[in-house]
């Protein structure tokens, strides 16, 4: 594998401008709520980010709603399915999204 160029930040931003505008089309929701800065009233909200990994022979993607601290996550097949299944969630309010515990949390109830 060939090491990647360093890219300036100028660069970034479009490319990834680039990106949002070509999958808006097949992914609204999802491309809204990975890059939407704002709230319907103009109030500044923060990104969500997308993770993907392949794990025990399944595509998992993990959508993680900084602005709400939660996250939905689903294990399919492809990519193409996964991108489907998000969107799929989000234009339906569906999905079973999880609270995110505090950092360091066991969610065990100290003993004494």
């Amino acid at each position: 594998m060939k090491k990647p160029a360093a890219v300036g930040a100028a660069v970034r931003a479009a490319t990834g401008a680039t990106f949002m505008a070509a999958e808006r089309e097949s992914y609204p929701c999802l491309v809204d709520y990975l890059s939407d800065v704002t709230w319907d009233d103009g109030s500044a909200r923060e990104t969500a980010t997308l993770m993907v990994l392949v794990e025990d022979g399944h595509l998992k993607a993990c959508l993680n709603d900084r602005a709400n601290g939660r996250s939905l996550w689903v294990a399919v097949g492809s990519f193409e399915e996964a991108m489907v299944a998000l969107e799929g969630h989000l234009s339906g309010g569906t999905g079973d999204w999880r609270v995110k515990k505090p950092f360091g949390s066991t969610g065990r109830k100290k003993s004494g």
